[in-house]
């Protein structure tokens, strides 16, 4: 098991990034994380949730994509990774997931 996929087990949260995904899929499908990575891949590469997950701790500890999302649930309830992307996206577009989390902590967590 890969060091991500047991830190997350260990808080007992998500065991596998599908099953992350399966908790904002109520609006739009995503299959895959791989998937949605793909899509927003053009300018850098993001290898594991781990990586994103951790450089959203600065405020505090984030264990799931689903606490990360809560985050940014004040507007209004944000089902699917796709949504959360979408609305940053009014300063500019962005293309990788890494750009979105820079894009949050300048805008959130400053």
């Amino acid at each position: 098991m890969s060091a991500w996929k047991r830190d997350l087990v260990q808080v007992g949260f998500i065991h596998t990034l599908e099953q992350c995904l399966n908790r904002m899929q109520t609006v739009g499908f995503i299959h895959t994380l791989e998937q949605s990575l793909n899509r927003m891949q053009t300018v850098g590469l993001i290898h594991t949730l781990g990586q994103c997950l951790n450089r959203m701790q600065t405020v505090g500890l984030i264990h799931t994509l689903g606490q990360c999302l809560n985050r940014m649930q004040t507007v209004g309830l944000i089902h699917t990774l796709e949504q959360c992307l979408n609305r940053m996206q009014t300063v500019g577009l962005i293309h990788t997931l890494e750009q979105y989390l820079n894009r949050i902590h300048c805008n959130y967590f400053a």
